[in-house]
């Protein structure tokens, strides 16, 4: 793991008066999603509630929201069980970090090989997420007792069937590198 520096967290404006949260009682590991938006779309953790709640979910599914700038917002609170993933239970034992984009600004049509066709999935993240993505991991590794193989992508969670976070995981963590495959 690389060494943890300080990056900026924002407290966006989340209102969650009145909600009540089931608490994870253990973390397992961390999943990691992309917000499915073009790049010319920053979106913050305020809009994924607004959106989520649209969808009629409670609020935010997520922990945490990493902006094209590379600024860390909050979403959910940490200790709650997610609302990001329910395949092999990782709501109630997974932190869930999304990263803002994965989804081409022109889409292209058919790639003939590539197993992500018709989902527009593009790796258009920026360096700055980059960045912090590798501080924020580090430092839940750090305080949760975890390792960089605690950490996974959504596609790699079994029954997934998107291209979710739109960039191989494990290529990541070797190389810091976002690659679709």
């Amino acid at each position: 793991m690389s060494k943890p520096t300080n990056k900026l967290i924002v407290v966006d404006e989340l209102r969650f008066d009145g909600l009540r949260f089931k608490n994870r009682t253990e973390t397992k590991g961390i999943t990691l999603h992309c917000s499915a938006s073009k790049p010319s779309q920053d979106w913050d953790a305020v809009d994924i509630d607004q959106m989520h709640r649209r969808q009629g979910w409670l609020c935010i599914g997520y922990h945490f929201v990493i902006s094209r700038d590379g600024r860390i917002h909050l979403g959910r609170p940490t200790d709650a069980r997610g609302a990001h993933c329910k395949n092999e239970g990782r709501n109630t034992t997974h932190i869930g970090i999304c990263l803002v984009g994965g989804v081409a600004q022109n889409p292209v049509g058919h790639v003939p090989g590539s197993p992500w066709n018709g989902s527009n999935a593009e790796a258009n993240f920026t360096e700055a997420q980059g960045e912090s993505l590798r501080t924020l991991i580090d430092n839940l590794c750090k305080h949760y007792d975890l390792t960089l193989e605690d950490v996974e992508g959504h596609r790699d969670v079994a029954g997934v069937r998107k291209a979710c976070p739109s960039f191989n995981v494990e290529e990541w963590k070797a190389s810091g590198a976002f690659q679709l495959d």
